[in-house]
């Protein structure tokens, strides 16, 4: 039987929760990082989604696309 101390233990183990839980952080240090605004938490959830699935392809595009003022 888990007790309350150990009742999360290796959830983070699965891979669906382990990206969770780092789209959650993203999401959190962006709306630190801009102040933390009210009312953008799905923006920032968005945001966190595009840079963690983003390809090495996508990420060098939109590097380049920074470099250059898109």
């Amino acid at each position: 039987m888990k007790t309350n101390e150990n009742a999360h233990d290796g959830k983070a183990d699965k891979p669906e929760l382990s990206h969770r839980l780092r789209l959650e952080e993203r999401a959190y240090y962006l709306w630190l990082e801009q102040g933390c605004p009210h009312g953008d938490r799905v923006r920032h959830w968005l945001q966190a989604e595009s840079e963690l699935t983003a390809t090495p392809k996508d990420e060098g595009e939109r590097r380049s696309d920074v470099r250059e003022g898109k």
